[in-house]
């Protein structure tokens, strides 16, 4: 045992490889910035532990024994090790590597999920990201279960869990998209009350709850009685927008995906309701620091500033971290 700990001992092993070096007691204190005596205690310290004499001492220099020579490169590469581990370990504790698993919904995968993985790609290479696409119902299953360390999805009033803080990191516009011949095509923007008794496409209360409460609380807001003809979610909404079935509000970020038929336009909404917004949820007192440090990104990345603040399922504090970076794997249950 005595044997293990002196060889553990990175005073003892640091002292050694000066003396052996140096070849010389006197210049190997100095660069240890020590006095002699201290230099030559250890090196006898151990010699004894070992029970082994590992220089040969002469009134000039020192040389390495046949023993000192093997415990030198061993020592080498112990310290070298111990180095490597401690480095491996910091970089753990701040969140710079280590595995970040990451559930998303759709409209996410269009636009901030890319601008994530690429901050992470630039700014963290070592954090290794496995990502899963899915509904947000199950996102939250997930993470509740330990199997996601966070979701980006969209919370809706079922979306309420004890156990998970939800983070805003994003709000953005609501636009409306119309087939390519409507009459709102060549229009520069559209206030939400010419959408009154216009035939639309809505989303489904089961497949994409979050979207129809908004649209309902939009239409609510501005004493619209739209004339609803199919309910879907993104991006079947568009494909019903190009077939000519209606129009439909979308999310900004989701108009990338939309046919070459089909116009999108802002709306001119005076009171500022037609938004969307997204969420980062984590389990509450896990934010670890490589949540933390997506966390910190993401609000970053939404439009290279803060979001507007975040909503806690209760009493959560406020989530401050680092940047981020990345290898990608990916797990899809296409959802949205």
């Amino acid at each position: 045992m005595s044997k293990l700990i002196s060889l553990l001992d990175a005073r003892l092993l640091q002292t050694f490889i000066a003396v052996a070096e140096e070849r010389h007691f006197g210049r190997a204190a100095k660069r240890l910035h020590l006095s002699q005596p201290p230099v030559s205690q250890r090196i006898r310290q151990l010699e004894e532990e070992l029970g082994v004499q590992l220089f040969i001492r002469s009134t000039r220099q020192v040389t390495l024994t046949q023993a000192g020579k093997e415990l030198y490169e061993r020592a080498l590469r112990l310290v070298q090790e111990a180095a490597a581990a401690e480095a491996a370990l910091r970089r753990f504790g701040s969140g710079e590597q280590g595995e970040l698993r990451i559930g998303f919904t759709r409209t996410v995968a269009s636009q901030l999920l890319p601008r994530l993985l690429a901050y992470y790609h630039e700014h963290k290479p070592d954090v290794k990201l496995i990502l899963h696409e899915d509904w947000s119902t199950q996102l939250l299953k997930q993470v509740l279960q330990e199997q996601l360390d966070i979701a980006l999805l969209r919370r809706s009033t079922a979306g309420i869990h004890a156990g998970i803080q939800f983070i805003l990191v994003q709000r953005e516009a609501l636009w409306l998209a119309v087939p390519k011949g409507h009459r709102f095509a060549r229009r520069r923007k559209v206030h939400p009350r010419e959408l009154n008794e216009e035939a639309m496409v809505g989303y489904s209360p089961s497949a994409a709850q979050y979207f129809h409460e908004t649209l309902e609380a939009v239409m609510a807001h501005y004493g619209i009685t739209p004339d609803i003809r199919h309910l879907s979610a993104v991006p079947t909404v568009l494909a019903l927008v190009d077939a000519g079935m209606g129009v439909a509000l979308i999310p900004r970020s989701a108009a990338p995906l939309r046919a070459a038929d089909t116009v999108v336009l802002p709306l001119d909404d005076p009171d500022a309701v037609a938004n969307v917004d997204l969420y980062a949820a984590i389990r509450k007192g896990d934010a670890g620091p490589l949540v933390s440090g997506a966390i910190d990104a993401l609000l970053t990345l939404d439009h290279g500033g803060p979001a507007p603040g975040y909503l806690p399922a209760s009493g959560a504090s406020s989530l401050v971290g680092v940047r981020a970076a990345t290898a990608a794997h990916t797990s899809a249950a296409p959802r949205c």
